[in-house]
């Protein structure tokens, strides 16, 4: 049986779309205990700095490598004074010096959802080992009435690959 040298080339086109389409699926594919997702509210009170429970984990070399923190979520704070987020980095304290720190309500309805998102890059300098790493959220307000309500939001990690 011949193929004409369209039919060929359409077949290859096929392959080779499926063929990127496994790859770019199998790239993005992230282990579960890198993402954590929250679709329920969720209030945190106090002053700065206590745990919010809220941790991912990445498992890093011999070597480790730098890993990347996202935070993004919707919320609502009782007042317009700034809730300052960090990170527990193992079991540590609650770590500030790690990048952005403040969320802050934007609009001028203190009742309306506003939406923040904040990114750490986490270097071994920081304190990551090899193994088992876990990042957990923290931070609080400037009182301890301080009260920040976090809607759908998500946590990840991923290390430097």
């Amino acid at each position: 049986m011949r193929f004409s040298h369209k039919t060929t080339r359409t077949a290859l086109c096929l392959v080779m779309v499926g063929l990127v389409a496994g790859i770019a699926t199998s790239a993005f594919a992230v282990p579960e205990k890198e993402i954590l997702r929250i679709t329920i509210q969720q209030s945190f009170t106090g002053a700065c700095c206590f745990s919010w429970g809220e941790t991912v984990s990445v498992t890093e070399p011999k070597k480790p490598a730098p890993v990347i923190v996202t935070f993004a979520t919707d919320f609502l704070l009782d007042s317009f004074q700034p809730f300052t987020v960090g990170l527990i980095i193992n079991g540590g304290p609650c770590r500030l010096d790690l990048g952005p720190t403040q969320i802050s309500q934007l609009g001028t309805d203190h009742r309306a959802l506003d939406a923040a998102s904040l990114e750490w890059a986490i270097l071994p300098s920081d304190g990551l080992q090899p193994g088992n790493n876990t990042f957990t959220l923290c931070g609080g307000g400037s009182s301890t009435t301080s009260r920040i309500t976090l809607g759908n939001n998500t946590l990840t990690a991923a290390t430097a690959r």
